[in-house]
């Protein structure tokens, strides 16, 4: 169960990660849309 919620927690450090550079992924995104 411990090592669950280790997982978990590194999940949710990884998207919050994601969500502070949510503006590069979207800069990043931009010209797929174009495409």
């Amino acid at each position: 169960m411990k090592e669950k919620i280790t997982s978990l927690s590194k999940v949710a450090e990884t998207v919050q990660s994601v969500l502070n550079h949510q503006s590069f992924v979207l800069f990043l995104l931009l010209p797929t849309n174009y495409l």
